[in-house]
């Protein structure tokens, strides 16, 4: 078992036609209208054509359990690199950043939003290549205004719109993208002095305070460039947060190495 959760887990598969290692998510289905929605995962998957997204291979159904063949990373996630490292180092957090993106920008071209963006569920192979993974809670949108109501995912990546019963739909995803961006940044959760307690306090400090900033600090260096792209993630108003495509135009992914220096970290 390489992984667990409230409904299930993941372990390591052998695909002998292949001579591939899978990683086997199996999750525990019993209602028909959760068999459903895990359907739609699957389907999502079997459409999925990005390189920055988690390949799907199979699933099957078995004493009340689905299992999903999935492509194996096999260095695990970024939250486990942040446990080890404490923070990512700029030039290799911009090449993660431009990964993302055009798995975030592929999704939302195809009405998709993830809706539980978050460190563990953006996986590494030993290349360095980060993907995305955990479409359990993706839910494809059929209507024009492409706005989801229901109230899922991990609240501590939720953007503010989603603490209420507002309507969301893609910014909420460049939200969590950017939270995840700065807590690599500076190895630290952005809200980290607020998550020690209860749910509605920190709820109450997402939605009525300004979001978490990229500020100086004399514990590491980053670019001058990196703060104003976080910050474009993370405006309070969903109207005015930047998209996936135009995260990808964005200064700070082609600055390279120019600029770099300075010290950053967060600010709540």
């Amino acid at each position: 078992v390489v992984g667990k959760g409230s409904s299930g887990y993941v372990r390591k598969a052998f695909r002998k036609s292949s001579n591939e290692v899978l990683a086997l998510k199996v999750i525990n289905v019993f209602e028909v209208e959760k068999r459903k929605q895990m359907m739609q995962e699957i389907l999502m998957m079997c459409d999925a054509r990005c390189d920055s997204l988690i390949r799907f291979h199979g699933a099957f159904y078995n004493e009340g359990a689905i299992s999903v063949a999935l492509e194996y990373m096999t260095a695990g996630s970024v939250a486990d690199v942040l446990k080890l490292a404490s923070r990512i180092p700029e030039p290799v957090l911009r090449i993660m950043a431009e990964q993302i993106l055009q798995g975030i920008a592929w999704m939302h071209a195809h009405k998709q939003v993830h809706r539980d963006f978050k460190p563990c569920n953006l996986l590494l192979d030993h290349s360095g290549r980060v993907k995305i993974t955990d479409f359990g809670v993706s839910a494809e949108l059929e209507n024009s205004a492409v706005k989801c109501t229901t109230f899922v995912g991990t609240f501590l990546y939720m953007s503010p719109e989603r603490f209420g019963n507002e309507p969301y739909s893609f910014p909420s995803d460049i939200w969590s993208f950017g939270l995840s961006m700065l807590e690599c940044a500076t190895g630290e959760y952005p809200y980290q002095r607020k998550s020690g307690r209860n749910y509605w306090e920190l709820m109450d400090t997402i939605v009525k305070e300004d979001p978490p900033t990229l500020v100086a600090s004399p514990s590491h260096a980053c670019s001058p460039l990196l703060a104003p792209f976080i910050a474009r993630c993370l405006a309070k108003d969903p109207k005015r947060r930047a998209t996936a495509p135009q995260l990808q135009d964005d200064p700070w992914l082609h600055a390279g190495g120019a600029g770099e220096g300075g010290a950053c970290g967060a600010a709540e």
